[in-house]
């Protein structure tokens, strides 16, 4: 049977979701956490709309197979929007990689 990967319900439970769905290797796991509209910013600053070059983005960062570990820096929330800053260490990332993610209210999409 395959493993659930719950959505999470608060802003602070993002960061640890992706993590646990990026470790699993399962790239379905990974793009439930994104809107179809979601905006992802490629390491050379470009910024990526279309969810097969996102989930290829991702797809290519867990085929390393190395864990990503994070520390969540700040969690700033407004009404109906959370930032969070995280500090990623991953070779695929690069050690100390910053990630910035922005959330809305019912949905928890990083």
């Amino acid at each position: 049977m395959s493993k659930s990967f719950p959505l999470p319900t608060e802003p602070e439970g993002v960061i640890p979701s992706l993590i646990e769905r990026f470790n699993s290797g399962k790239i379905e796991a990974m793009m439930a956490l994104y809107a179809p509209e979601a905006v992802v910013v490629a390491k050379d600053g470009r910024t990526i709309t279309d969810r097969n070059e996102i989930a290829a983005q991702f797809q290519r960062d867990m085929s390393f197979g190395l864990p990503l570990k994070a520390n969540v820096r700040h969690v700033f929330v407004g009404d109906d929007t959370a930032q969070i800053v995280v500090v990623c260490a991953t070779p695929a990332l690069g050690d100390g990689a910053t990630l910035l993610g922005t959330i809305g209210r019912g949905a928890a999409h990083a």
